[in-house]
């Protein structure tokens, strides 16, 4: 019985000596593989492509993320895109539709993207996107001048 809580003990002793990898590496490809899925946004993304990219396993990107970041790849893409998504709507133009800036972040199925945008930012698309154009005023001609303003019907 003695034997075998010395043999234990040595064989914890060598694998506690077993060099770990330095946390460096780690926030280092966390931080690479950040700005990599920032330049890339506007594409369809896969995890294989990042990996290949920055030539390291699934696994290692993953841990590394999650350590460093605190959420996944995928979570820090889909955040990362209805952010943009939310740039765009609160700087559209005129004839800007919510489904044309879904589409443009790589959101295909409008119904989740509405759901999430609203899960993160607390209103929907097309919410933000009618609070940020310009509403049309009305504008009347009364004896001779403009006067800007509602229009009533006459009774």
């Amino acid at each position: 019985m003695g034997a075998l809580a010395v043999g234990t003990s040595v064989r914890f002793a060598v694998a506690s000596r077993v060099p770990r990898p330095a946390a460096p590496r780690g926030h280092a490809l966390a931080r690479q593989a950040e700005a990599w899925l920032r330049e890339n946004l506007a594409e369809p993304l896969t995890i294989r492509d990042l990996c290949a990219a920055l030539h390291t396993s699934e696994r290692t990107l993953h841990a590394a993320f999650r350590e460093h970041v605190g959420t996944t790849p995928k979570a820090f893409v889909k955040a990362e895109r209805l952010r943009r998504a939310r740039q765009d709507l609160l700087h559209a133009g005129p004839n800007t539709r919510v489904t044309d800036v879904a589409l443009r972040w790589c959101f295909l199925h409008f119904g989740w993207f509405a759901h999430d945008y609203h899960a993160l930012f607390g209103e929907t698309p097309s919410r933000t996107l009618r609070r940020t154009l310009p509403r049309p005023t009305l504008a009347v001609v009364r004896g001779g001048r403009l006067d800007a303003g509602l229009v009533r019907e006459s009774a």
